[in-house]
């Protein structure tokens, strides 16, 4: 007998999305943000401390460290930093 269990929400904090295993060299990602239901805050990314100005980032091989700063409409910041492994495109 197998049994699946649906995984629950754990949080409602914001935390970076869409950067599980698998992906390559070459790979175009839309860099996320999820539980981020503040309407009026806004997200800047960097990926190995380089601006990433559309949220866009075009995978290239190794270890990377995203980070999310997230500034909210009260004045206060959020860091958030996630890090991405990217296999090479062969």
């Amino acid at each position: 007998r197998v049994e699946f269990k649906a995984i629950e929400r754990l949080s409602d904090f914001p935390l970076i999305g869409g950067m599980n295993a698998g992906h390559r060299a070459g790979e175009e990602l839309q860099l996320t943000v999820l539980n981020l239901t503040e309407k009026d805050a806004s997200v800047s990314w960097t990926v190995d401390g380089e601006a990433c100005e559309d949220g866009m980032y075009r995978c290239s091989a190794g270890s990377h460290t995203v980070t999310a700063t997230v500034r909210y409409a009260d004045g206060s910041v959020e860091t958030l930093t996630k890090i991405m492994k990217v296999d090479d495109d062969k």
